[in-house]
């Protein structure tokens, strides 16, 4: 950061380090509600009607058996299930919005986008 930096916007694990030795300061979290350990208000809470989580996916090429596409969701729906991914949540003050299966498709979102706001344009 080189003391050039006036703001930042990123996951909190990345910036973590930085927050924690005071060498940045945490104004806001962009999560709907408070995150349970991180000393910030959301932006709602702070007057600006937006929220925004950051999600992954895991894809898999096309044309992939019933049978092959099964066995990769057990496998991730055990992964998630596990003590090791419950630490890792916890740590990195990470929101669960694990989604089995087919509802983890795009479609999961249906309407609304990943980026929400009750104000208009």
């Amino acid at each position: 950061m080189a003391g050039r930096l006036s703001a930042g916007v990123s996951g909190y694990a990345e910036l973590a380090p930085d927050i924690e030795a005071g060498r940045l300061r945490l104004l806001a979290v962009s999560s709907p509600e408070r995150i349970p350990g991180l000393d910030a208000a959301p932006l709602r809470e702070q007057g600006l009607d937006v929220a925004l989580l950051n999600w992954r996916g895991v894809f898999a090429p096309p044309g992939i058996t019933d049978a092959e596409r099964e066995r990769l969701v057990a496998a991730v729906d055990a992964m998630v299930r596990s003590a090791e991914w419950q630490s890792l949540l916890r740590r990195h003050h990470w929101v669960d919005l694990y989604l089995s299966g087919r509802r983890r498709s795009c479609a999961a979102w249906g309407p609304r986008s990943p980026v929400s706001s009750t104000r208009g344009p």
